[in-house]
């Protein structure tokens, strides 16, 4: 099955560490359907930033709209946790 939506997320962090912990937070949740949607995951810094980079594909829209909230629901979390520690 072909992937015709997709999304990229560029998730800036002040630290490597952060970026690094977020990536490895969210690579560790599978894919319900793999068959119907891919993530993935990229660090780079640029302009004194390092960025988590996160390409969605998924067949439909709404296959995309549900994995990108989900996405953005796990790293609320992680930026939250980042905050009280």
């Amino acid at each position: 099955m072909s992937f015709t939506s997709s999304l990229t997320l560029n998730i800036p962090f002040q630290l490597q560490n952060q970026a690094s912990i977020a990536l490895k937070t969210l690579s560790v949740d599978p894919i319900l359907r793999p068959d119907d949607a891919k993530v993935s995951y990229l660090i780079s810094y640029i302009s004194n930033c390092h960025y988590l980079h996160i390409d969605l594909y998924a067949i439909s829209d709404r296959v995309l709209r549900v994995l990108a909230n989900n996405i953005i629901a796990s790293l609320k979390t992680i930026v939250e946790c980042f905050d009280e520690f």
